[in-house]
């Protein structure tokens, strides 16, 4: 906890901290969210969960954040390979099924955030997945988790865990009940990618997985008329 609290730690953290928020400033428009109050409140907390990422991603013998290069390099190689291959299988198998499951809502405007109409929104959603969500879900819970167990296996289970409880919550939420098994299988494989990703060769290639893994999007966007 020393680590954490450190004054050196609030700096890395507060760095972090600023370029996930400017990231995920456009998705917080997209939800036509109030931006005087959560940008700060974005940036606050994410100042906090930031800190575990920055002082305890080397902990149970991950790579740290920023490792070599080399390192680096190879998690991208991965990053991009894992998501060309998964955009056929989102696009055709799973897009579908989820639309319908986002279609029994009746939630217009949860469709048009899960799958946006625009080139610019589908951007937005990658720059959210690449920021908010890698930070948070992974980057900082894995780093939390491996440092409070000191074994990465316990840590990635518990961080999949997590996210998959959360993915259920937001499902219960916006009332959607078809597909959760399919939704939820996809999360976790995704989720555990992440992990792997994060503990072996840092920050960069899990945010370009993130990005990656929504470029299925763009095969969504509505026919442009002749």
């Amino acid at each position: 906890m020393h680590t954490y609290l450190s004054f050196s730690n609030f700096g890395r953290a507060l760095i972090l901290a600023t370029g996930v928020t400017l990231l995920s400033v456009p998705r917080i428009v997209q939800g036509a969210l109030p931006l005087d109050l959560y940008i700060p409140a974005a940036l606050i907390g994410m100042i906090l969960v930031a800190g575990a990422a920055t002082a305890w991603s080397r902990e149970a013998g991950m790579a740290g954040l920023f490792p070599h290069w080399r390192l680096m390099v190879t998690g991208v190689g991965i990053a991009v390979m894992i998501s060309l291959l998964a955009v056929p299988i989102q696009h055709a198998w799973i897009d579908p099924r989820t639309k319908t499951a986002l279609a029994a809502t009746g939630n217009a405007h949860l469709m048009a955030l899960r799958y946006p109409g625009t080139m610019g929104g589908c951007v937005t959603v990658m720059l959210w997945s690449a920021s908010f969500e890698t930070v948070f879900f992974y980057a900082a819970t894995l780093s939390f988790f491996a440092r409070l167990t000191n074994r990465l296996w316990v840590a990635v289970a518990l961080t999949v865990a997590l996210r998959l409880f959360v993915s259920m919550q937001q499902m219960s939420g916006t009332g959607v009940f078809d597909a959760i098994v399919l939704m939820l299988v996809a999360t976790g494989v995704v989720a555990t990618a992440a992990c792997l990703l994060f503990a072996g060769t840092g920050l960069i290639p899990t945010m370009m997985l993130a990005a990656g893994l929504d470029l299925h999007l763009f095969l969504n966007l509505p026919a442009s008329p002749p």
